[in-house]
């Protein structure tokens, strides 16, 4: 989903979410940088010390359709961000919203033999991803990384 600058959000996200907005995305830069410098094990063994480690609460389709809509307008702050990056983060802030996700990776090989990689989330078989289309491309691992 291509957006111009102008229709970036959160015009349409209420202001409870606007604020879940922002507070991830300034988590998933964050997290791009900490992947820069130390290994993506330590990276995570540092997020988890802020996981809430209470039951799973059930959450709506709609909740979940606009978590994913979210995830869709991180690709405007691409140079900043990667589906990595806003992965972990938004595995994180629904973590502390006592909503488990799965963290998926998968891994396709395109022509000229390169390898390319996508991350996701998953929560209970319905794909958190800005681009679904394409993960039924890539091969994944059986378990979730997290």
């Amino acid at each position: 989903m291509k957006t111009k600058w102008f229709n970036i959000p959160p015009r349409s996200l209420s202001y409870p979410d606007k604020y879940f907005f922002f507070k991830t995305l300034i988590l998933s830069f964050i997290i791009r940088v900490l992947l820069k410098f130390f290994s993506f094990k330590s990276t995570v063994r540092f997020l988890k010390k802020w996981d809430n480690n209470k039951a799973d609460v059930g959450v709506d389709v709609a909740d979940l359709k606009k978590y994913r809509f979210m995830l869709m307008l991180f690709h405007k702050f691409e140079p900043f961000t990667n589906c990595l990056s806003s992965s972990l983060a938004f595995w994180l802030t629904l973590q502390r919203k006592n909503i488990k996700t799965d963290l998926k990776f998968g891994i396709l090989t395109v022509p000229e033999n390169k390898l390319k990689s996508h991350a996701w989330l998953e929560h209970n078989g319905y794909l958190l991803s800005s681009d679904n289309s394409a993960i039924g491309q890539f091969k994944t691992f059986d378990k979730s990384i997290l």
